[in-house]
C-alpha cells in the first residue's frame, strides 16, 4: 500500500491503518488490526499523508496536504480520530501567497505534550543541503519552531 500511514490508537489499543483508496488519492480508507486480519472501518475518509499521538487529546490526529504562507505559517487539515470516523480538527484555509510544504514526518513529543511536523518549503535538490523546519501544534495553530 504505497502512501499508507500506521499509527498505535490509544483509545483502541490497536493500529490503525490509513491507505488511498486506489485511483482516488482524494480519498482514503481506514483499517484497524485485529490481531489476525485488517478490519475496514472507513471506506471514504479524508485524504492523510501522516498520523501521529497528538498527546493534548491523547489520541490520534492524522493532517493532509500542507501549505505555507510567507511567514511561515503552516496550514494543514487535520483530523481527529474518534476509534469509529474522522473528525475534523482544523480546517486548511492558506493564506496567499502559499506554496506546498514536503512533510516527512508528524511525531508526538509526549515530554512536551506536542504534536510535531518536520519537512522542507521546497522540493529537495541533488547534492544540495536541504533546511529542514519543525512546527508545533497547540490544538489551534501551527507554530514554526525551527
Amino acid at each position: 500500500m504505497f502512501g499508507a500511514v500506521m499509527g498505535y490508537d490509544p483509545e483502541s489499543h490497536a493500529v490503525v491503518l490509513v491507505s488511498p483508496v486506489i485511483g482516488d488519492n482524494s480519498h482514503t480508507a481506514t483499517f484497524r488490526w485485529s490481531g489476525s486480519r485488517w478490519d475496514p472501518i472507513v471506506t471514504s475518509g479524508p485524504p492523510v499523508e501522516e498520523i501521529a499521538i497528538d498527546p493534548l487529546v491523547h489520541g490520534l490526529v492524522a493532517c493532509g496536504p500542507t501549505t505555507y504562507s510567507t511567514a511561515f505559517a503552516v496550514q494543514a487539515s487535520c483530523w481527529q480520530w474518534t476509534g469509529t470516523n474522522w473528525f475534523p480538527e482544523q480546517e486548511s484555509v492558506p493564506s496567499s501567497p502559499t506554496r506546498s510544504v514536503t512533510i516527512e514526518a508528524a511525531v508526538d513529543d509526549i515530554d512536551r505534550a506536542e504534536l510535531l511536523l518536520i519537512g522542507w518549503l521546497v522540493p529537495p535538490i541533488p547534492n544540495e543541503a536541504q533546511p529542514l523546519y519543525v512546527w508545533a501544534w497547540d490544538g489551534v495553530t501551527w507554530m514554526l519552531l525551527a
